[in-house]
């Protein structure tokens, strides 16, 4: 026993700077010093950097692992411990907008992007209470829908042509227009000669030869074979109506239509 005493005042002797480090009992944040480290207390978790001088006396007890402090750097301004976001990978991230009116997608610019009232390129639109939909015909800056009278004219005449239904209605969106119509007549009129539609609401773009107009749905027709459609003209607001053969098609005139025909045709077209 006395040889073990011997030694271990001679490993006290040269000092304390090879111990290990020790933290006290619960509750306590004493410890016995060793060479610069850190240990966890038992108390809190948190770390303690521990120093000594030459001699192997603690002179730092310091607690680590808190928040920090100082100026933020990197993607980061301002200073800890509640730095600011003004860089992505060292750019500098485009402006939001959160208020104004609509705003268009390619220019960068969200407009209204937490929750406001405002378009968003013509296509989405917020409520005001961050909620992000499909807008309507009546939010967009360049949509309309409306109705237009359809006129049936047999050579450019409409004497005496009566209508028990006679409607229209399109919509458009941009240059492109959808537009539909359906008739039924009361009375055929006695004017002579082919059979057009007057009264499209937007003119018809230049550039192209003819438009194509489908008609699904005919009652009350005369002589017909296989169905009847159309076209419209560049620069123009009327359908031509045709007839179809199995080959080909061929014009309608009044000799197609009785008193009570009956007829609903689409055409989309820009303008």
């Amino acid at each position: 026993m006395k040889r073990l005493a011997l030694i271990l005042l001679g490993l006290l002797a040269t000092g304390l700077a090879h111990a290990q480090v020790v933290p006290a009992p619960q509750g306590t944040a004493a410890m016995v010093c060793a060479n610069n480290t850190v240990v966890p207390t038992p108390t809190n978790g948190k770390f303690f950097y521990v120093q000594c001088d030459a001699s192997g006396k603690l002179i730092t007890n310091a607690a680590g692992g808190g928040a920090p402090s100082g100026p933020a750097g990197g993607d980061l301004s301002g200073t800890y411990p509640n730095p600011t976001v003004s860089k992505i990978n060292g750019a500098t991230p485009a402006a939001v907008a959160t208020s104004g009116s609509a705003s268009d997608l390619t220019t960068g610019t969200l407009a209204n992007a937490q929750g406001g009232a405002g378009t968003i390129n013509g296509a989405l639109k917020g409520n005001g209470s961050g909620v992000v939909s499909k807008a309507a015909c009546a939010d967009l800056s360049d949509c309309t829908i409306g109705t237009w009278t359809p006129v049936l004219n047999f050579g450019g005449a409409t004497t005496g042509i009566t209508y028990t239904t006679q409607q229209g209605q399109y919509s458009r969106i941009g240059n492109l227009v959808i537009a539909e119509f359906y008739i039924v007549l009361s009375s055929k009129g006695s004017a002579t000669g082919a059979a057009t539609i007057t009264g499209l609401p937007f003119t018809v773009v230049s550039g192209v030869s003819l438009v194509s107009v489908s008609c699904g749905l005919y009652n009350n027709m005369v002589s017909l074979t296989a169905g009847f459609g159309g076209y419209a003209a560049a620069n123009g607001t009327t359908i031509t109506l045709r007839q179809f053969t199995t080959t080909s098609a061929a014009s309608m005139a009044d000799t197609n239509f009785s008193a009570t025909s009956e007829a609903s045709c689409t055409i989309a077209y820009r303008t």
